[in-house]
């Protein structure tokens, strides 16, 4: 890829510098930054706000695959435990494979559906623009103003179906409370693998940790649904998109009956 991709530090304040401290946190890792120097020709088509939105769903899809390791580990955990004959209740077996499920589908419905589906789409239309500039023939050509907007479009398509625009932090919040969960859960069933089964009289027992998953899962569930319901799918964007495209084509003359 031309231009300098790499990783960097983000400037944090000192509560977040406090969390990312924390190893068993949900933003551990969160002072990771995606960093990337476009070449001059491409500096229009990448402007700071389109790469501070590729940082962004950098920073979740990091979480989101940290969390998906640590469920796999969740599996060897609870054998161990039941091996060392040191006692697994049902609700932590429950808790263990409900959540294995739950980020899987959290993870294959942001990679297949959210970014995949609408990249490979982008990479089409990219093909075309660039079919057409060696085509004589061709339709109009592309302007790299039209490039940025469309690029733009398709991260906000993409940050919409990760549940990060602004309308939507609610919703991110709820879900970022039941990674926190299995967070401590998978904290709590590793300690124990390892004969550590002493717990502070004010921590959540792991019945408690798996009621307050179900709740939190059962209300996430039904608020990702009711949204599905409501919006239909689509973004603003892609709505504007394709008001866009009808306007440009001309609306098509209805036939006498």
């Amino acid at each position: 890829m031309p231009g300098d991709l790499s990783f960097g530090v983000r400037d944090l304040s000192d509560e977040e510098i406090e969390k990312c401290m924390n190893p068993d946190s949900l933003e551990a890792l969160d002072f990771l930054r995606l960093s990337y120097k476009p070449p001059a020709p491409l500096a229009p088509v990448f402007t700071p706000v389109i790469l501070l939105k590729y940082d962004r769903i950098f920073k979740l899809l990091l979480r989101v695959l940290r969390l998906l390791y640590i469920t796999s580990e969740l599996f060897r955990d609870t054998n161990l435990r039941t091996l060392q004959r040191s006692g697994m209740s049902n609700a932590s077996l429950r808790f263990r494979i409900e959540a294995q499920h739950f980020v899987a589908s959290v993870v294959a419905y942001f990679f297949d559906t959210g970014i995949n589906l609408r990249w490979k789409s982008f990479e089409e239309w990219l093909n075309q623009v660039e079919s057409n500039l060696s085509d004589r023939n061709a339709g109009r050509i592309i302007s790299p103003e039209e490039l940025r907007e469309h690029h733009e479009e398709v991260l906000d398509e993409i940050m919409h179906t990760l549940l990060l625009r602004k309308r939507q932090q609610p919703i991110l919040k709820l879900l970022e409370d039941i990674f926190a969960l299995i967070l401590t859960f998978a904290k709590r069933a590793h300690l124990r693998a390892l004969g550590k089964t002493q717990q502070r009289a004010d921590e959540p027992t792991e019945v408690q940790l798996y009621n307050a998953f179900k709740k939190k899962v059962d209300v996430f569930i039904t608020v990702c649904r009711g949204m599905s319901e409501k919006g239909g799918g689509q973004t603003p964007n892609r709505r504007r998109t394709r008001q866009r495209v009808t306007r440009e084509r001309g609306t098509p003359k209805r036939k006498a009956p």
